[in-house]
């Protein structure tokens, strides 16, 4: 039968045993813990987290995949030491980017917490560098609400005119 892909897209291929599992905060898949609890450090001494983007090379939208922090804020080495793990998370959160996991780039907010000022980054030198990555959440509760680390709370950034509602619907 003519299977619309669009409908895989949604929760959980339509399945009800799969619904619970939008309820945040989830355990977030395939991100060791150190990663995310050297972010919270971070932030916590002082860091700033700055927004990442993947996109495909060429094309002119960055989709948002979360967040950044290193100490010195050298966002553009931290960028580049979680550049695998931020591209499998790009396709996690956007299966139109998955097509072309290939051909895809890491960009950071300059400003740290806007779309607008989004650069890609080149090829910089990673040495010594000290950073963590914390993906941005999937769902209903995209960019929103809170992560749990180490048994700490962290909130993850905010997105204003997130257009779904509790129900998961958009």
């Amino acid at each position: 039968g003519s299977c619309s892909a669009l409908g895989v897209r949604m929760a959980g291929f339509g399945k009800p045993s799969n619904a619970k599992s939008s309820k945040a905060p989830k355990k977030i898949t395939g991100i060791p813990k150190k990663i995310l609890s050297d972010f919270g450090d971070l932030v916590k001494a002082g860091s700033k987290p700055y927004q990442v983007f993947a996109r495909v090379k060429g094309e002119a939208k960055w989709y948002q995949c979360g967040e950044v922090a290193s100490k010195g804020d050298v966002v553009e080495p931290a960028c580049q030491v979680h550049k695998r793990l931020i591209l499998e998370y790009a396709c996690d959160l956007y299966p139109s980017l998955k097509i072309n996991s290939k051909n895809l780039e890491v960009g950071y907010s300059a400003s740290g917490d806007s779309a607008d000022d989004v650069a890609a980054i080149g090829r910089p030198d990673t040495h010594g560098v000290v950073s963590g990555f914390l993906p941005m959440q999937k769902g209903n509760k995209i960019a929103q609400g809170l992560f749990h680390v180490d048994g700490r709370t962290m909130p993850s950034s905010t997105m204003p005119g997130d257009a779904a509602d509790e129900k998961g619907r958009v």
